[in-house]
């Protein structure tokens, strides 16, 4: 006697998988009903075997993690797609999917490269900054001097990118460091002071 497998599947009750908006009311069996108020498709007719779940939103909508399917959806409060995002192909699956504020705060400091450069008579220096997973740079500022208690501001850059190019016009210390400032001109994170030439993360 040999043995096959089997995939365990979940029975489909409908077509395809919805968000649902009930209203309750009754307080005894006899009175209880539930009224469906709104049903939230997909175009694609998704169909999750398990998992998922559906937000409701302050503003009336709602946001729909498709579970066994890795795809997360928003709607307004009309039922209209206003976000629709899902993993790369892959054995990937959502238990739930939620919509809220966040903030990334790497534990790791910022990472800092630089070269010194010459334009005519003036050296200067070009200096990279980069803080992979930090969500809330607005600028970054450049320190140079002859050391770390002896540092002073010679530039501030817009973010740019994962890796920000910041041209240092001007005489330039030995040492350089960068620091991260958020949109109120706030420090939010500081590399290591290098060397003019080296790099540190």
């Amino acid at each position: 006697m040999s043995f096959g497998t089997s995939a365990v599947v979940a029975p489909t009750v409908n077509a395809e998988s919805s968000g649902l908006v009930l209203r309750l009311s009754g307080k005894t069996k006899k009175t209880r009903k539930a009224t469906l108020v709104r049903r939230n498709t997909h175009p694609d007719k998704i169909v999750s075997g398990s998992q998922a779940n559906a937000q409701p939103l302050p503003n009336g909508g709602m946001f729909i993690g498709w579970g066994s399917v890795a795809q997360m959806t928003e709607y307004d409060k009309d039922g209209n797609i206003t976000f629709d995002a899902a993993f790369p192909d892959s054995p990937v699956s959502s238990y739930r999917a939620y919509k809220a504020p966040w903030h990334g705060v790497p534990r790791q400091r910022p990472a800092i490269a630089s070269k010194a450069t010459t334009d005519g008579e003036a050296a200067g220096a070009t200096v990279w900054a980069s803080w992979n997973g930090a969500s809330n740079i607005a600028r970054w500022r450049v320190l140079s001097g002859a050391g770390e208690s002896s540092l002073s501001e010679v530039a501030t850059h817009p973010w740019e990118n994962l890796e920000t190019e910041i041209t240092v016009a001007g005489a330039v210390g030995p040492m350089v460091a960068v620091e991260a400032l958020d949109k109120d001109g706030k420090v939010i994170g500081k590399s290591a002071v290098t060397a003019v030439g080296t790099q540190a993360r």
